[in-house]
Formats: structure tokens, C-alpha cells, sequence
């Protein structure tokens, strides 16, 4: 905000005598302050957007527990080879204050440049993006590449920046937790039958998304707990990969130094003939899993 002081000659004179800094012969400290100007920057992102030949695929504004406001656009377009391009610009009333794409003909794949509008929330439910992910009361967008990676974006009025996120799979979801968001990737295998669904999530803590909090442990044992129920009729293969799914989240739900776990309860497991080779690499898989 700009602040303008009125006073009388004589007022403002009396001020400079006091002045700790002396006298001044050059220009006043107003010449040097940057004035807030949202239109003028969203214009600058509109005037940038056509020359680089991208046309607006999304827009949305959301506004932040300090009050600022913040304009998100979507754009896409194609590069000299034809491939599709997407780009992604956020402005403040300080400025624009987050750029990427659209990338080049000799760019990596892998640097998400492409808005999401939502990411996938429990119950076929979705979160509508820019959302407060965190708690924190600011809100965050979501960017995703060509290869599916996913890259989380905090905003500030002067600045935005990529918050890290400890999985080692990339998040394609989120699950509601008691304050805020939990980054969700789910890694799906199959092996001759026994079909696997390894979920796991990263909180927000210590200023990063991380599946080695307290509140990801904790999310782990009531998914462990949920899996400790058969249901009725179930079928071998199901049950093989229902007690290797338990035993994955025990697993992850442990607090141990240096991360180090290991997959119990899974050695003496009945199962059909048919099925036991299958379980076994099945069960090495899981156990290279949760070390991750």
C-alpha cells in the first residue's frame, strides 16, 4: 500500500531538521517505491502470453489470509515441432510473481509447467485449485509435466516457490486430514493374479510435504487396521493382497531411526499351491516397498 503524507512547508521543513538521516540533495525515498498494480500485471502477463502465440485455457483468483489477491492463469500452445506446450503464470499487485513454461524444444519432459485445476480428494470428491493445502491460511496451485510428475507451488505477494515433497512416487491425490491436506501416490502391481494397491501419503510439516511425520504414521495404522478385517467371500488372491497391503502399512506406520522397516506377518501365510509363487515375489515386492 501506498502511504502519502500531507503537511504544511513549514511542517515538512521542521521534519528534515530532525531527520536522523541530514539533509537530502537527491531524490526523495517516494521515487523508489513500487507502487501495487494488479491490472497492470495481469496485463503484462496477457500482452507476454500473445506474443508467445499460448492461448488462456484457465484463470482464477484467490485471495490469501494477509488479504492480497492473486490471479492464476492456464495457457497452452505448441512448440515448432507441433507438440502441445502449457505455461503457467501468477500475478500479484507486486508483480508476476511465478513463470514457468512453456518449454523448448530441447527442455526435459519432466518439468511440470501444466496448471491442474483440481486434484482428486477422498470419496471421488475433488479439490478445486488454488486451495490452502497446508492450514497455513495461503494459498497453493498444482503443476503437473508431461510425464505425470507433480510439483506444488506456495504463493506469496512478492514470490512463489515449489514446496518438497518426500515421496517417491509422484502425488495424484489428496486425503483430508485434521489440519490441511495429505499429498497422496499410489503404486499399483500385479503379480499373476494378486492384485496390489500400495498407498502412502506426506503431510505438511517442517515446511515440507513428508510421509515420515507423526500424522502420516498415523494415517498408516488406520489403514492397516481397516485391512485387518476380511470381507465375505473372499477370494485367495484378494486375501493375498489384503495381508500383504496390512502388513505394507504396519510397516509404514512404525517410527524407526534411519527409516529402516521391515515387512512382518507375512511368512507363514496359508495359500493355495497355485498361488505360492505368485506370493512370494508379490512379497518381495512389497518388502522393497516399504523401505522407500
Amino acid at each position: 500500500m501506498l502511504v502519502v503524507c500531507v503537511c504544511s512547508a513549514q511542517a515538512c521543513r521542521a521534519e528534515r531538521r530532525v531527520s536522523p538521516w541530514g539533509e537530502r540533495s537527491g531524490p526523495s525515498l517516494g521515487a523508489f517505491v513500487v507502487r501495487p498494480d494488479l491490472e497492470r500485471h495481469v496485463r503484462s502477463i496477457e500482452d507476454e502470453s500473445r506474443a508467445e502465440g499460448l492461448h488462456l485455457v484457465s484463470k482464477s483468483a484467490v485471495r490469501g489470509k494477509s488479504g492480497a489477491l492473486f490471479e492464476v492463469r492456464g495457457f497452452e500452445g505448441r512448440d515448432r515441432l507441433g507438440r502441445r506446450t502449457t505455461a503457467v503464470r501468477v500475478a500479484s499487485s507486486w508483480g508476476v510473481v511465478l513463470a514457468v513454461g512453456p518449454l523448448g524444444e530441447g527442455d526435459a519432459r519432466s518439468r511440470p509447467t501444466e496448471l491442474l485445476p483440481a486434484l482428486e480428494a477422498d470419496a471421488g470428491a475433488s479439490v478445486r485449485l488454488p486451495a490452502d493445502l497446508t492450514g497455513d491460511g495461503e494459498p497453493e496451485i498444482a503443476l503437473r509435466s508431461e510425464l505425470g510428475d507433480v510439483a506444488i507451488m506456495a504463493l506469496a505477494t512478492h514470490g512463489a516457490g515449489e514446496m518438497k515433497i518426500d515421496l517417491p512416487d509422484p502425488p495424484t491425490a489428496l486425503r483430508a486430514l485434521d489440519a490441511g491436506y495429505a499429498l497422496l501416490s499410489t503404486k499399483r502391481i500385479e503379480v499373476a493374479g494378486i492384485q496390489l494397491e500400495l498407498e502412502r501419503v506426506a503431510t505438511f510439516d517442517d515446511g515440507k510435504f513428508t510421509q515420515a511425520s507423526a500424522r502420516a504414521r498415523a494415517w498408516h495404522r488406520e489403514e492397516e487396521k481397516r485391512r485387518a478385517v476380511a470381507p465375505e467371500q473372499e477370494g485367495a488372491a484378494a486375501r493375498a493382497a489384503r495381508l500383504l497391503e496390512q502388513a505394507f502399512h504396519a510397516a509404514r506406520a512404525e517410527s524407526t531411526p534411519g527409516g529402516k522397516r521391515t515387512l512382518r506377518g507375512v511368512d507363514d501365510v496359508e495359500l493355495p499351491a497355485e498361488l505360492r509363487t505368485a506370493w512370494n515375489e508379490a512379497r518381495e515386492i512389497v518388502a522393497r516397498e516399504v523401505s522407500r
